[in-house]
């Protein structure tokens, strides 16, 4: 991943800390190929270099706030971006494949 995409309509939002603000972009950037992030709790902290408990109360809130939604299948969490769907072409885009 090269960069992270925070939704505009999240960065302006007064009851998101900034930890909030920089977990959504990181988590739109991984929903970016499936349209939906899988990545667990420590992957999210070593990337965002804050404790796990950052991330879960940073996805607490972001989930409350109507920002995510989290669904769980038998194996794995899926974290949705609720706010900005990218295109088949933005994803095109932002992916190189030589």
């Amino acid at each position: 991943m090269n960069y992270a995409i925070v939704p505009i309509v999240a960065y302006h939002n007064k009851d998101l800390k900034p930890n909030d603000k920089l977990l959504m972009g990181l988590i739109t950037s991984l929903s970016l190929k499936n349209g939906y992030c899988s990545a667990n709790n420590d992957y999210l902290a070593t990337e965002m270099n804050v404790s796990k408990r950052t991330i879960t109360t940073s996805l607490s809130n972001l989930r409350k706030l109507g920002f995510i939604s989290i669904q769980y299948d038998k194996y794995h969490r899926k974290i949705y971006n609720n706010v900005w769907k990218p295109t088949s072409r933005e994803i095109e885009d932002n992916f190189y494949t030589p």
